[in-house]
């Protein structure tokens, strides 16, 4: 959540940002669609097996990334720090993270930033980070609760989210990260069918179709504002 998640937590309806868009694409071509649930570090490979024809799963625009695939831009997107209310006003700078104890979503771009982040603070003469993922974001805001990490890194549209849904347990340490990057739709490289993908999004965001869904889970319009 806000990007993609079950109505009742754990079952039924897919809902969020990434699934309604999913949803007005297929309405705007006038197909039927089908989503298919795997691990975030299924996404990709599913990808290349053709399990799937779209990735559209906030997932980053990375080097790495474009290297196998060709891909849409969606969203702006940046990792944020999240932690208890108290340690949080500890935290304004990445350095500020060496030695604490941070999760992370597994197979995340954000994983790979703290382990390169810790090997700087190494490289400064500072205590690394002691790194850990887990499969589901939602492991990672209850390794903070439960006292196993002291913060955790993830998206900031997912970020302003898991703050809400954790009033008073969890709070965002502003402006350690600036966004950094941008969330696209994924699909097979040098595809035919990227180009279309790539317009059918553009005419989603300029007939105000994507602001519509992002104030549905609210979600700043700015953020959909991508180069």
């Amino acid at each position: 959540a806000p990007l993609e998640y079950y109505a009742d937590s754990t079952g039924g309806d897919i809902i969020g940002f990434d699934a309604d868009g999913i949803r007005a694409l297929a309405d705007h071509w006038g197909i039927d669609y089908k989503f298919e649930v795997t691990s975030f570090d299924g996404l990709m490979p599913g990808l290349q097996s053709g399990k799937c024809d779209v990735i559209f799963g906030g997932l980053y625009m990375s080097e790495d990334r474009l290297k196998i695939a060709d891909a849409a831009p969606i969203m702006n997107a940046g990792p944020a720090v999240l932690a208890t209310p108290e340690t949080a006003k500890t935290i304004s700078k990445p350095e500020d993270l060496c030695g604490l104890r941070v999760v992370s979503q597994a197979a995340s771009a954000n994983a790979a930033s703290i382990v390169a982040l810790s090997e700087k603070c190494v490289a400064d003469g500072k205590d690394p980070i002691a790194t850990a993922e887990y499969p589901k974001v939602s492991e990672t805001v209850l390794a903070v609760l439960n006292g196993k990490a002291d913060a955790l890194v993830e998206t900031n549209v997912a970020a302003a989210y898991m703050v809400t849904q954790n009033e008073g347990k969890l709070a965002e340490a502003a402006g350690v990260f600036p966004p950094d990057t941008t969330f696209g739709a994924f699909t097979k490289l040098d595809n035919p069918f990227s180009a279309a993908l790539a317009t059918a999004i553009e005419e989603l965001r300029a007939d105000g179709t994507l602001a519509k869904i992002a104030a549905d889970y609210n979600l700043d319009e700015s953020i959909l504002e991508v180069n």
